[in-house]
C-alpha cells in the first residue's frame, strides 16, 4: 500500500496534480460530515523541505551546504474516505506545527526541546509555523501564540498556546469543516524537483502560446533534467518542437497549471 502523506492542499488540487504530473487515475473524493470524524491521533512527520513544499506546506528552500529539515507534529480528528480509485483520503480537522530547521551540523536531534536548545546555543536556526485546517471561526485569533524566536523559553510558551488552541478547535463541532489532511495518492505522484519544475515551465509556455523550440533555446538555459521534462510535457500534449499551441491547448495548459502552480509556489519564491 502506498504511504499516507500529510498534505496542505485541497482534494481537487491533489487529484488534478496526480493526473497532470504522472497520469495517475484519481477520483475526486466527497468530504465527510463532521459526525463521521471518529478517529483521533497525534501526528509526527519528518520530511525533506522539497517534499514538504510539493505537498503544499508553506516553507522556503535554501541552497548550499546548510542542512534543512522539516518536523511536523500535531493533533488531528479524522476519518478515511475511499473514492473508489484505490487510494485513501483522510479528511478532518488538524492542528499542525511546522518547525523548519537549518543547521551546518551533519546530524541534529530533531526533537523539539533539542532544536530549541540548539537555536539558543547558536548551533542552528529554526522557524515555527502553526497550521490549522478544517476550523472556521474567528475565535481562534486571540489564542494564536505571539511572534518570537524559537528558543527554550519560547518553546514552553508555544506549547501552552498550542494546547489552548487544540482544546478550542477539537470541542467546537459547529465550526469544523473537514479538510483533506493526508492521502496515499500523493506518494506515487511525488516527482523529483526537476521533473516538477519542467512540467510547470512547459505548461506555462503552452499557456502563453510558446513553441517548444523557443522555450528550450532561451538565454536562461535550464538543467538537462528540466529540459527533458519540458520536452516530455509538450510531447504528451501532441506538440512538436515547431508546433504553435492551439487555443484549446493553451486553455488545457492553463487549467492544469492552476493546481500545479498552487502546489509548487515555492519555485518562484525568493
Amino acid at each position: 500500500m502506498a504511504e499516507l502523506l500529510p498534505v496542505n492542499i485541497n482534494e481537487a488540487t491533489v487529484v488534478a496534480r496526480a493526473s497532470a504530473v504522472t497520469g495517475v487515475s484519481a477520483t475526486l473524493p466527497t468530504p465527510p460530515a463532521v459526525g463521521d470524524l471518529a478517529s483521533w491521533s497525534q501526528e509526527n512527520y519528518q520530511l525533506s523541505v522539497k517534499a514538504a513544499a510539493h505537498l503544499g506546506f508553506p516553507i522556503t528552500t535554501l541552497s548550499g551546504a546548510i542542512r534543512q529539515d522539516l518536523l511536523i507534529f500535531g493533533t488531528s480528528r479524522w476519518t478515511d474516505v475511499d473514492s473508489g480509485d484505490g487510494h485513501v483520503y483522510r479528511f478532518g480537522i488538524s492542528l499542525r506545527v511546522l518547525v523548519q530547521v537549518q543547521s551546518l551540523e551533519a546530524e541534529l536531534d530533531l526533537s523539539l526541546p533539542t532544536i530549541a536548545a540548539s537555536v539558543q546555543l547558536g548551533r542552528a536556526q529554526a522557524s515555527a509555523q502553526l497550521v490549522v485546517r478544517g476550523y472556521n471561526s474567528s475565535s481562534l485569533g486571540k489564542l494564536l501564540p505571539p511572534w518570537q524566536s524559537f528558543t527554550v523559553d519560547s518553546y514552553s510558551q508555544y506549547m501552552s498556546a498550542i494546547s489552548a488552541i487544540q482544546q478550542q478547535i477539537m470541542d467546537d463541532d459547529g465550526s469544523i469543516v473537514p479538510q483533506l489532511l493526508a492521502t496515499t495518492v500523493a506518494a506515487p505522484t511525488l516527482p523529483s524537483s526537476s521533473q516538477s519544475i519542467g512540467t510547470v515551465l512547459a505548461l506555462r509556455g503552452i499557456a502563453d502560446g510558446s513553441r517548444l523550440k523557443s522555450l528550450l533555446s532561451s538565454d536562461d538555459a535550464d538543467p538537462p533534467e528540466v529540459q527533458d521534462s519540458i520536452t516530455q510535457t509538450y510531447s504528451d500534449l501532441g506538440l512538436g518542437p515547431d508546433d504553435e499551441p492551439s487555443a484549446q491547448a493553451q486553455e488545457n495548459a492553463r487549467r492544469d497549471l492552476g493546481p500545479l502552480a498552487q502546489a509548487h509556489r515555492w519555485w518562484t519564491s525568493g
